[in-house]
């Protein structure tokens, strides 16, 4: 399953780690560039949510704040 996520913070990236340690292939998106950095980096992410991306997903997960 492919899954994108929209907000990597404490919420949106502990969901993007679960699905990825579950097998899945996440995409993640977050207007921070550093914080979405992290995320591929610490391998949570496979990679960025793009406009491609978007369309192949399975399920899209937003957890912005405000």
């Amino acid at each position: 399953m492919t899954i994108g996520v929209v907000g990597m913070g404490l919420i949106g990236g502990s969901l993007a780690k679960a699905y990825k340690d579950a097998g899945h292939d996440v995409y993640g998106f977050d207007t921070d560039e550093s914080i979405l950095s992290f995320a591929e980096v610490a391998g949570a992410i496979n990679g960025k949510l793009n406009e491609q991306i978007i369309s192949e997903c399975d399920a899209i997960f937003g957890s912005g704040g405000g």
